[in-house]
């Protein structure tokens, strides 16, 4: 029988249980996306996790301009 390993109750044989992004195998953590439905090395979930990070804060950033812009132009409607 061939070594495998165990995830979510399902069998992978020793070399298919591999990273979605760089398909190395995965010896360490095991991590997965939002969905379940991709698994990554620890690395490649690093990267992507500080990629939907900086993501999340540009979104802020752009959120808050909006809104100081939406501020400013009230401001001046009230003050006509």
């Amino acid at each position: 029988r061939h070594i495998t390993k165990k995830y979510r109750n399902r069998e992978y044989h020793h070399n298919c249980l591999k990273c979605h992004e760089c398909q190395a195998l995965i010896e360490g953590e095991i991590y997965e996306d939002e969905q379940n439905t991709k698994i990554y090395c620890t690395s490649c979930f690093k990267r992507r996790d500080q990629q939907g990070f900086q993501k999340q804060n540009q979104q802020k950033k752009l959120n808050q301009q909006k809104t100081v812009h939406f501020a400013e132009k009230l401001a001046e409607t009230l003050n006509r």
